[in-house]
């Protein structure tokens, strides 16, 4: 049965909760562009199998991948935008979460974690150090490794950006279903375990959320 949208709810046979959450966030991070950034696609892909029950324009999985891409890329824009005027920049702002996220960490950790090559990581260090927020040291007992952690303004510059885009969060995905938002996650979290190079690095990206955990929880 094909689904429409009737004032801006949906219609018709229940949807895929994860791509219809997908599908939801799209259309918010997308309103700046006044409608001109996703047309109806009259026809699918020739190059993608289309979806045989005829609800989205080709078959779910691959259509999830996309819509994925679309909502990180449309929420990385909106999130420099926040960023703007406190002069941080989006991987600045996630070098810093993610420190803040372990309390310290090695520039390996945070390569991991960041998934940036360790060129570019290094002059963004660079910078935090620079600017105040980061303070970089060599522990005592290895002075090969080097040791992030946030300075008293990084915590500040931090609690700061994480009020802004928690408001951000909150009102982009205002009376979506929290029900949705787990069936979602759940999908992507197993997405991560396969895409990472060895569970090790899974658990890592997952923040420290192994798939023992998530089967106890599903039980």
């Amino acid at each position: 049965m094909r689904r429409t949208m009737e004032s801006g709810g949906f219609v018709g046979r229940k949807a895929n909760p994860h791509i219809l959450c997908l599908q939801m966030l799209r259309m918010r991070l997308a309103k700046p562009l006044r409608g001109r950034a996703f047309c109806r696609v009259s026809d699918p892909p020739q190059l993608d199998p289309p979806d045989p029950t005829g609800e989205f324009p080709i078959e779910p999985a691959a259509y999830f991948l996309h819509l994925v891409l679309i909502v990180d890329r449309y929420r990385d824009a909106r999130v420099e935008r926040l960023l703007r005027p406190l002069n941080i920049s989006l991987d600045a702002h996630r070098a810093i979460r993610i420190i803040h996220s372990r309390g310290s960490c090695t520039m390996g950790e945070l390569a991991d974690y960041a998934i940036i090559d360790r060129t570019t990581l290094t002059r963004i260090v660079d910078n935090l150090v620079a600017g105040g927020l980061v303070d970089r040291a060599k522990p005592p007992g290895d002075r090969r490794k080097i040791v992030l952690t946030l300075t008293p303004a990084g915590l500040e510059s931090h609690a700061q950006v994480r009020r802004l885009i928690g408001k951000d969060n909150a009102e982009l995905t205002r009376g979506l279903e929290e029900s949705d938002f787990r069936v979602a996650v759940r999908l992507e979290q197993e997405l991560v375990r396969r895409l990472a190079a060895d569970p090790k690095m899974a658990h890592r990206l997952l923040w420290g959320i192994g798939a023992s955990q998530a089967e106890s929880r599903n039980a």
